[in-house]
């Protein structure tokens, strides 16, 4: 494997963010951290998680180095009273987070005392976890939800194929030809306006994320 593409694995957060995930999906998922190809020197960054499930994944990561993140603070929306957030990311970093993933309201924008207070109040309870603000956009027109084709965990739905757990690059080239026109069948056109104003960055970024997903 080239130099490349290890860089790229090394930098991915494997994610199970499902409804459903159990125990088994959770050992599954850090096996896979720890060698995304049977490889036992190199390992993705990190898992990413519910809260419920630290302290098994905590248990099950044995190579140095993969970080454990957690989806908390009412992940994916805020809607929660805030007290109500900030103790679940105190008892996420309790259990053994190494980094707090926590949704900031984008509401807030437009005040920005309470946008200050809010980020202030869940930086100070991730304490020496590290703390990633995620804004929730309501979606910018850039492109559609993947999951309205796809299905929430990206497993795919009905005829839809899965897109969770593919090769980053495979994943990559496909948006490519999508937007350039080379797939131009029946089923591509279901996916012009969704690639349609995707940046190169943009593109790389599903595709770390999507592959990330456990297939």
């Amino acid at each position: 494997m080239d130099a490349d593409r290890r860089l790229l694995i090394a930098c991915l957060d494997l994610t199970a963010l499902g409804d459903d995930e159990d125990e088994r999906s959770i050992e599954a998922l850090c096996e896979r951290a720890i060698r995304p190809f049977g490889d036992d020197e190199l390992t993705v960054a990190a898992v990413c998680i519910w809260p419920r499930s630290v302290s098994l994944a905590r248990d099950r990561l044995s190579a140095p180095g993969v970080r454990v993140a957690v989806a908390t603070g009412g992940f994916p929306l805020p809607d929660a009273p805030l007290p109500q957030r900030i103790e679940e990311i105190r008892r996420a970093v309790d259990a053994g987070a190494d980094e707090v993933d926590v949704p900031v309201n984008r509401f807030l924008l437009d005040e920005p005392d309470a946008l200050v207070g809010e980020l202030r109040s869940t930086r100070e309870a991730a304490g020496s976890a590290t703390w990633k603000a995620i804004v929730e956009t309501g979606g910018s027109g850039k492109s559609v939800a993947c999951a309205i084709c796809h299905g929430d965990t990206m497993k795919g739905l009905g005829n839809v194929p899965r897109l969770a757990g593919l090769h980053p690059i495979y994943i990559a080239r496909q948006l490519y030809l999508f937007k350039d026109g080379s797939r131009n069948g029946v089923d591509a056109q279901l996916m012009k306006k969704a690639v349609a104003q995707l940046t190169d960055e943009d593109i790389l970024a599903l595709a770390a994320y999507l592959s990330s997903l456990v297939p």
